[in-house]
């Protein structure tokens, strides 16, 4: 297979468009309508979606059919949580965090789920005090490293705004870490933001950003944390070449390196970071316009080559697909509308992709 150009096949189906190789998975088991998630687990397609009602709900793709699986929820916000994102370990197991707004301020109401593909997911019901009252930030996501499972988000700085911040398990309750004298800490003239989490063997990789202040002058600057062993010994690395603005969106990660998406000024931006911290930015990347509130799912890693698929504001369809070849990088239609998730299984790319009020569908295409 040669992943430096995208093939084209005839389509049939409503808004992926015509000849462009993309092709609609349907029906799910139920209502389709609401895929927000698609997780990779060997050769199977987990997609977390909302059911006509509301409430969150798991599918499975395998040999070609979908089928349910149970999503026990036990709190009121976890009966209507939207997904934020489900991640698998290779033996099947899950770990997933959804949300729902709710109380007096409207405030994100974060709920932590456990299970396997096998059986679903089931709730993990916490304290109030676990993500939210004085002091909350975000969740950023879960990651299922080799050391044990983290959460990601932020929370209220000793010094200055909000710190990256961890939770890890103490049996079903999640447990906020300090991140006082870490890598993690803000400082009143450089605040840490965080975009997304991925697995990097023992330990994680959080993609995101530096505000640095100072001299009158803010300077947003792509940077990632990586940590040894689960959530031990943080350190961060700012990306080069970063250009006046810049965000390290997401990542994937091999034992010996991660490909790291984001954007610089305004158009797309891959990184490459090795096992001993270098990190360099890659060139041949095609031109594609992102905005800094964009989401870039994680790249996929295709023989060991990267595939990404990014909404792109200067084309009517939006969203792209950028692929890197054995001799440069390349770039072809994805779905139409802007992107919403996006994994692969062997050659075979799948997406969602939000175009106006179509249903959230699961399309795939093949490298």
């Amino acid at each position: 297979m040669t992943l430096t150009v995208l093939t084209v096949t005839a389509v049939t189906g409503c808004s992926a468009g015509q000849g462009d190789g993309w092709s609609a998975l349907g029906p799910l088991s139920a209502q389709v309508g609401a895929v927000v998630t698609l997780t990779a687990v060997g050769d199977l397609l987990v997609a977390g979606r909302s059911t006509a009602a509301g409430e969150p709900a798991l599918e499975v793709l395998a040999d070609g059919t979908w089928t349910s699986r149970p999503v026990q929820a036990v709190t009121p916000y976890g009966r209507v949580a939207q997904w934020l994102s489900i991640v698998a370990a290779p033996d099947g197991s899950l770990l997933a965090v959804g949300g729902a707004r709710g109380g007096a301020h409207a405030n994100v109401r974060w709920t932590v789920w456990r299970g396997s593909v096998a059986a679903g997911l089931t709730e993990q019901e916490q304290t109030f005090s676990t993500f939210g009252g004085w002091g909350a930030g975000d969740q950023v996501g879960p990651v299922l490293t080799a050391a044990g499972p983290l959460l990601v988000g932020s929370w209220e700085g000793a010094q200055a705004g909000l710190d990256l911040a961890t939770w890890v398990p103490d049996g079903e309750a999640w447990v906020r870490q300090p991140s006082a004298g870490t890598a993690l800490e803000s400082t009143p003239t450089q605040l840490m933001g965080a975009r997304s989490v991925a697995a990097w063997g023992s330990g994680a990789l959080i993609t995101g950003s530096v505000v640095r202040l100072g001299d009158g002058a803010v300077r947003k600057v792509p940077a990632i944390w990586r940590s040894t062993t689960g959530n031990a010994g943080w350190t961060r690395v700012d990306l080069p070449d970063s250009g006046q603005a810049g965000e390290a969106v997401s990542a994937a990660c091999t034992e010996a390196e991660c490909t790291v998406a984001g954007w610089v000024d305004g158009r797309l931006a891959v990184w490459r970071v090795g096992a001993d911290g270098g990190a360099r930015r890659v060139d041949g990347i095609p031109s594609v316009a992102v905005r800094d509130s964009d989401l870039i799912p994680a790249p996929a890693l295709v023989e060991g080559r990267a595939v990404l698929l990014v909404t792109d504001h200067d084309s009517s369809r939006n969203a792209t697909v950028v692929v890197e070849g054995r001799t440069g990088w390349s770039r072809g239609p994805g779905p139409w509308g802007t992107v919403q998730a996006f994994t692969a299984i062997g050659s075979t790319l799948y997406a969602v992709c939000q175009h106006g009020d179509t249903p959230l569908q699961v399309w795939a295409h093949r490298l």
